[in-house]
């Protein structure tokens, strides 16, 4: 239930009924009486554990990955704040909420009584079948929103003893695990992206520096995993036709030893709230390398990804292979098949900005494919080419550093102004374009 979230904020109201449609049967059949969600619906309509198919490991077949609950938290109620604001036909039905406060107090309650959330739990009753790990590295964000929203103090004491706890236990060991549902407990990034998320809703919520602090360290952490160089692919390789150029892809974990598009299945916006927050330009930095490294991947018509079969994949599919070693014999290369990468492309482009400025200091990045500098020596207008083959519809955020005060609002760069930009042509925007 993460993908949703961008597709809601479509302009096709076709798309945006579609997605509220995913959420109208989600929460017909997911929600279990423990306050788990189960995570998968099969063709035939009928809901099930996310391993409940693999018959090789059976006393797996109840287990659900806290991460993969946490994960629906979070952005589900992150939807429904979004849907209360935006469309003032649309009412929460009250079985959602209950839904959503249900699974919230499971998460406070267990932590209250273990001290964790585990990593493994049984589907339905919600026992901790393999414990340890920041596989609820997103709860806290979830919890913290879900306090917001239903208001009940227990939520908010879980936050804020899970979130130390993460920050001492893991943290402080330079160390996170149990985010992907197929490493075991190897050391990733996924969870300590989470935690850069957790941090940053925390201090957003509360205003507590402590939660800065915690932040910078997951961020810290997090850029470990980012690849700040551009690899040389074996020549003939699918990667070294097309000329990608591999930094900022992120490694997920130490299993699977290839680096992927995108920060997970999250757009990196804690990332951008931790440097408003504290003028860590590193921060914003690591951010715009990540976001301006997927769209390399994206198949299209007029530039086909081939797997190594030779088979060319369909436009809009992205793999999550950047093989830069032989660890699967196909460095360079892809196999045939898409994946949750594209969530992060649609989660980026949603929820950040394509450029972001300052006047007064003259700080410009560019997290989307165009190219922008100040076009006139006051700093009134930005200057903005696109070098593409494509329109461009870039998101532009400029704001004074000397201003900065108070976290962004869920959503915000809905509100940011949208500069248009013919392919291979530059338009100068001023004025109302950067004040709105």
């Amino acid at each position: 239930m993460i993908a949703t979230e961008p597709l809601l904020q479509s302009a096709s109201p076709q798309t945006r009924r579609r997605a509220l449609r995913n959420l109208e049967v989600f929460f017909a059949g997911a929600p279990r009486p423990c306050g788990l969600f189960f995570s998968k619906r099969r063709s035939d309509g009928v809901w099930t554990p996310e391993y409940c198919h693999d018959s090789e490991r059976p006393w797996t077949n109840q287990w659900t990955l806290v991460r993969r609950q946490g994960d629906a938290l979070w952005y589900l109620l992150r939807q429904l704040d979004f849907l209360e604001r935006e469309d003032r036909a649309f009412k929460t039905p009250s079985a959602w909420n209950e839904a959503l406060l249900k699974c919230a107090r499971f998460f406070a309650g267990l932590w209250k009584r273990e001290g964790q959330f585990g990593q493994f739990l049984h589907q339905e009753t919600g026992e901790i079948l393999v414990g340890g790990s920041t596989s609820g590295a997103i709860l806290p964000a979830a919890l913290i929103t879900a306090w917001n929203r239903y208001h009940e103090p227990a939520l908010k004491e879980a936050v804020i003893d899970s979130a130390r706890a993460f920050a001492a236990e893991f943290l402080a060991n330079g160390l996170t695990t149990g985010g992907p549902g197929d490493t075991l407990q190897n050391p990733d990034s996924e969870s300590a992206a989470a935690l850069v998320e957790s941090h940053a809703a925390l201090h957003d919520a509360t205003g507590d520096s402590e939660w800065l602090r915690h932040g910078r360290t997951a961020a810290a952490l997090a850029a470990t995993w980012v690849i700040p160089y551009n690899f040389h692919f074996p020549a003939g390789s699918e990667f070294a036709r097309l000329g990608v150029a591999t930094r900022g892809s992120v490694f997920a974990n130490t299993q699977n030893k290839h680096a992927a598009p995108g920060s997970r299945t999250h757009s990196g916006e804690g990332f951008l709230r931790l440097f408003r927050a504290t003028g860590d330009i590193r921060l914003l930095d690591l951010i715009t390398e990540i976001a301006r490294f997927i769209p390399q991947t994206i198949s299209r018509a007029d530039r086909p990804i081939h797997a190594n079969s030779g088979k060319p994949m369909p436009s809009g599919w992205i793999n999550e292979r950047v093989n830069t070693s032989d660890w699967d014999d196909n460095p360079g290369g892809v196999f045939y098949g898409s994946c949750r990468c594209e969530v992060s492309m649609l989660l980026t482009a949603a929820g950040l900005p394509g450029i972001y400025a300052q006047p007064d200091t003259g700080l410009i990045r560019c997290l989307d494919h165009v190219e922008a500098d100040w076009g006139d020596s006051a700093r009134t207008a930005l200057r903005v080419t696109n070098p593409t083959a494509f329109p461009a519809r870039v998101r532009m955020m400029v704001e004074t550093a000397s201003a900065l005060s108070g976290p962004l609002p869920a959503h915000f760069a809905l509100r940011l102004p949208v500069c248009e930009i013919p392919p291979g042509q530059t338009r100068l925007f001023q004025g109302w374009d950067l004040t709105q």
